[in-house]
């Protein structure tokens, strides 16, 4: 058995190293069981988020649809020139069960020029004020869709980890051990056997002398 020193030195190895592994197996099922809750929580946040940003997105065209028809496509170029600019995302990040993911997320919009801003359409501020509340939608669900994948990925990891400690590990650890036990029990008996064979021959050989 290659790594395992010989004789009784290797049976406390083994045992040592077969405690060792099964501490790390139920490390890793708690790890799994605190994974699995996570994963529920990420994944139904995440179908919240998603519902949330399609509504938002109908919401968003329908106040674009009245701006359109309200004030065409003047009415847009006016809103677009008030604005410039990147949008940028802003997120949070949360390490929790040896795991690092995204927590929250928004996106920060340009603000309008007050100068440039004067469109007089009703629907002007509301349809902004819509697809602001979309971006901000969409940003959520990519922090939270994100945070299901890295749990997801997470997950699977452990579960293999697992696997190859419960069903190769242990069980190889455990093979070796009662291999050992066995060659060990046998010197032992052989060892008895020899030691008594000899105190019967030395007893014979120590006997009193026989007389003609």
């Amino acid at each position: 058995m290659n790594g395992v020193p010989p004789g009784r030195a290797g049976r406390l190895w083994l045992l040592a190293k077969l405690g060792g592994a099964r501490r790390s197996g139920d490390l890793l099922e708690q790890k799994r069981q605190l994974l699995l809750r996570e994963y529920a929580s990420v994944s139904s946040l995440a179908d919240a988020t998603r519902l949330e940003w399609e509504s938002a997105c109908r919401e968003a065209e329908r106040w674009m649809w009245r701006l359109a028809l309200l004030g065409g496509r003047r009415e847009l170029e006016v809103l677009s020139a008030g604005r410039s600019g990147k949008a940028q995302i802003e997120v949070s990040w949360q390490r929790s069960i040896g795991l690092e993911r995204p927590e929250r997320g928004r996106c920060l919009l340009p603000a309008a020029d007050p100068l440039l801003d004067v469109s007089g359409n009703a629907a002007g501020a509301p349809s902004v004020e819509a697809y602001r509340h979309a971006v901000d939608a969409a940003a959520a669900h990519g922090v939270a869709a994100e945070a299901t994948r890295r749990v997801a990925a997470e997950l699977a990891s452990t579960r293999r980890r697992l696997r190859s400690i419960e069903h190769r590990r242990i069980p190889e650890l455990e093979r070796r051990l009662r291999e050992l036990e066995l060659r060990l029990d046998a010197a032992e008996l052989e060892e008895h056997v020899v030691s008594r064979w000899a105190r019967q021959s030395q007893a014979r050989d120590t006997g009193p002398a026989r007389t003609a």
